[in-house]
């Protein structure tokens, strides 16, 4: 059980990251990949606190916003090959191994 404390510091982190969501949708767009990262760090407090519905929610966004920047920038007019999207990878091993679904 949280204390009074822990719990007002996650209260607080969370209107943090949420504000931080939001700045970014305004300041970069929403296909930009620091909406992305956003998205990832709420994602993060989310399952940290065992709210995983909402985090996996979160995650599922960021990897579906990377993917689709990587595939831009590997279509065949920018003349780039398609390279593997570490970020993408890095948010699927977080939420993989921490996830409630993990089967031991």
């Amino acid at each position: 059980m949280q204390t009074k404390t822990k719990k007002g510091r996650v209260e607080e982190a969370r209107a943090f990251f949420e504000s931080a969501v939001k700045e970014a949708e305004k300041g970069f767009g929403p296909e930009d990949e620091h909406l992305a990262a956003s998205y990832q760090n709420l994602a993060e407090l989310l399952r940290i606190n065992g709210e995983f519905g909402g985090a996996e929610e979160l995650y599922l966004k960021a990897i579906k916003m990377l993917e689709l920047k990587s595939q831009k920038r590997a279509s065949p007019s920018s003349g780039t090959e398609s390279k593997v999207n570490w970020r993408v990878v890095g948010i699927l091993l977080c939420f993989c191994f921490s996830s409630p679904y993990r089967t031991p």
